[in-house]
């Protein structure tokens, strides 16, 4: 798959992108995992980096950290260690909408476990 098959986006998310900013940035946020993780396995994990969209560029001194790619007239940055999970074609770029509120969703793209190394392996 090419990168310009990538992503996604929902009709009504493309029209709250364009009218708010013209482009997305797709992060990958730290999440501590709670209690050092899977208890069966030899290894700590100590959380994930896991996908959160927000609107607008990245900062100019990070745009290099980003690739950018244009999808339905929307600029999308995103970190090349982005991926697709395994059961899903794409990433899905949406909105999400309870009452008066509406936010961007980003669906599909994996999280990236991150281990401890440096701690002491538990017996199984």
């Amino acid at each position: 798959m090419t990168a310009e098959d990538m992503f996604a986006i929902d009709k009504d998310a493309v029209s709250y992108i364009r009218n708010r900013a013209g482009s997305v940035v797709i992060r990958l946020m730290f999440e501590p995992g709670v209690g050092g993780g899977c208890l069966c396995s030899p290894k700590r994990i100590a959380g994930r980096y896991s996908p959160f969209i927000s609107l607008g560029k990245p900062r100019r001194s990070e745009k290099a950290r980003y690739t950018q790619q244009q999808v339905e007239g929307i600029e999308v940055y995103f970190p090349p260690r982005l991926k697709i999970r395994e059961e899903c074609q794409q990433i899905r770029l949406s909105l999400g909408r309870f009452l008066c509120f509406r936010w961007l969703k980003v669906e599909g793209a994996d999280s990236i476990p991150y281990c401890d190394f440096n701690a002491p392996e538990r017996s199984a």
